[in-house]
């Protein structure tokens, strides 16, 4: 008995254990059915978008929820009191699901707030800098002339508006809301009517805040009205293609103005060429007859500047005097065209440059192509300097004098990173030497001697006619008549960019011997960069009874 007893507790306790062959097999097939609706129901919840109802207790929610928050804290942090409703309207859970906590990103303590924000409005400013520095100058300028006015309330003004005009279409197609209509519409036209007679937030009238708290509960009720959804899309598209149309068409017009304002002479210019025109006439003052000899003496330093502007061949002449020990030892030649000769000629006559000699010469006077062996004006020289009107000398040129040119016409800073090889499209087959580099201007000696040798001039005329007449064909002679004939000089001599460059080398730009503002933004226009116009302007008298009178202040 007992062992049978003891048997069966043992058989018992073994079948307690082992599952019946039937038992084990519906088993399996109770696991593979549970897994099979699984593979079902895992890609269906993630196709219809139930799994963002999910949270893991250990990471941040990414549902577009969250991103408000994120901008309504950054925003409190940095000051702005602006907030828009509409961005932080939470959806409404799905029908089915348990809505999840509102989810909140707090950054780490010990977090500057306020220096988020700033990276991220710098990180703004250096994309923008860069699409600036990639589409030219004309938004450099921009950039720098841009001035910190005050619109924050403009921009509320306008962002109502914006708002209103896309409801009052809907609104007005209901006659039982005719009051509203009425209400938008005269909110609309007060705001219009404030918007065309201010552009800044001290220019807004003092009751503007009353305006702009009716234009929200305008609004407001507006919102509250049942409209078709399609409509108020379609109107709010309408007037942003209209903004667009708007933003291009100033962004053309802009840059039609850039370019007017580069080639036009500013009004106090003109005033003081016109003024010295009149003074010439009323009292001529005629100095050169007296220094004739000193034009043609072979033994001066002979500089020659091509200029119509009074203003910017004083600089010239100005800073070159003032850095030379021996004044007495220089003549300019300002070769001007008939428009502008007898406003130099009274400019000169009643302004003195140390002892250094000025003439003034009308280049159509001149009947250059009857002379083959040069203009009158450098028959008897054998070296001159020319110097371009929109130059700062900062050193002694005398050390010009002295350079041996080997044998070469034309002293000039080469520029290198453009070789007469690259541009085989603009000048043909013409180009014996490709590996020649471009040269600058600016700064140039011209050896006399040599250019009769070499019989430039010759050489030039031929270019001329052989290629098609027009001013790109005399910029393509000119570079070509010089093939071979160029010397090197140092590169600091000459340093360039001053008038399109706003990231110059400020150490050597000081070291230079003489600065070229070459670029649209010449020093003596409102376009010229700020930061260099100094070192131009220190050159100028402004208690010059003239600048004063034609309200010249470059």
């Amino acid at each position: 008995m007992k062992g049978g007893v003891g048997g069966g507790g043992g058989g018992g306790g073994g079948s307690s254990y082992a599952l019946h062959p039937k038992r084990r097999w519906k088993g399996f097939v109770v696991a593979v059915l549970g897994l099979v609706i699984l593979s079902m129901l895992v890609p269906l919840i993630f196709l219809l978008g139930l799994h963002n109802g999910f949270h893991s207790s250990g990471y941040v929610s990414e549902t577009p929820n969250s991103v408000p928050d994120v901008t309504e804290s950054l925003g409190k942090e940095a000051g702005n009191g602006t907030i828009v409703e509409e961005a932080t309207q939470v959806s409404p859970p799905k029908k089915g699901l348990s809505a999840p906590p509102p989810v909140v990103l707090k950054p780490p303590s010990g977090t500057n707030h306020t220096k988020i924000v700033a990276e991220v409005i710098k990180s703004v400013g250096e994309s923008e800098k860069i699409c600036e520095l990639k589409f030219g100058s004309y938004c450099l300028w921009r950039q720098e002339h841009r001035e910190d006015m005050k619109v924050m309330i403009v921009k509320q003004l306008k962002d109502r508006l914006f708002v209103a005009r896309a409801y009052y279409p809907s609104v007005a197609k209901l006659p039982a809301h005719d009051k509203l209509s009425r209400e938008l519409k005269q909110n609309i036209q007060e705001l219009e009517r404030v918007l065309s007679e201010a552009s800044t937030d001290a220019e807004l009238p003092l009751q503007i805040q009353k305006k702009l708290s009716r234009m929200e509960v305008a609004i407001t009720k507006a919102k509250s009205v049942t409209l078709d959804c399609n409509n108020v899309d379609k109107k709010l598209r309408q007037i942003l293609d209209m903004t667009e149309d708007e933003a291009d068409f100033h962004t053309r017009q802009s840059a039609f103005l850039y370019q007017l304002a580069i080639h036009t002479t500013p009004k106090s210019h003109h005033c003081l060429s016109m003024r010295l025109t009149v003074e010439y006439f009323k009292s001529p003052l005629d100095m050169e007859v007296q220094q004739h000899e000193k034009y043609m003496n072979p033994a001066l330093q002979h500089y020659v500047i091509f200029s119509k502007n009074v203003l910017a061949s004083t600089v010239v002449i100005n800073s070159t005097v003032m850095h030379t020990e021996e004044s007495g030892n220089q003549v300019f030649h300002v070769l001007t065209d008939g428009q502008n000769y007898f406003a130099m000629k009274q400019w000169f006559s009643r302004n003195t440059f140390r002892e250094a000699i000025v003439q003034v010469v009308n280049i159509e006077d001149l009947n250059l192509d009857h002379h083959e062996e040069g203009t009158p004006l450098v028959q008897n020289l054998k070296k001159v300097v020319i110097l371009d009107d929109d130059i700062v000398v900062q050193q002694d040129l005398s050390a010009l004098w002295s350079i041996n040119m080997e044998g070469k016409v034309n002293g000039a800073v080469e520029f290198c990173a453009v070789r007469l090889g690259q541009l085989k499209g603009y000048f043909g087959e013409k180009v014996v030497d490709g590996n020649s580099c471009a040269w600058m201007s600016g700064l140039n000696i011209i050896d006399l001697v040599s250019w009769r040798e070499q019989n430039v001039t010759g050489k030039y005329r031929r270019l001329i006619q052989e290629l098609s007449m027009g001013e790109e064909s005399a910029l393509q002679a000119s570079l070509l008549s010089f093939q071979d004939l160029v010397f090197a000089l140092d590169d600091n001599w000459v340093f360039s960019g001053l008038g399109h460059n706003y990231n110059l080398n400020t150490q050597a730009m000081r070291s230079a011997a003489v600065l070229h503002y070459n670029g649209n933004m010449k020093p003596w226009l409102e376009l010229g960069i700020p930061k260099y116009r100094k070192y131009w302007k220190k050159f100028l008298n402004p208690d010059e009874r003239y600048l004063t009178e034609c309200n010249v202040n470059p």
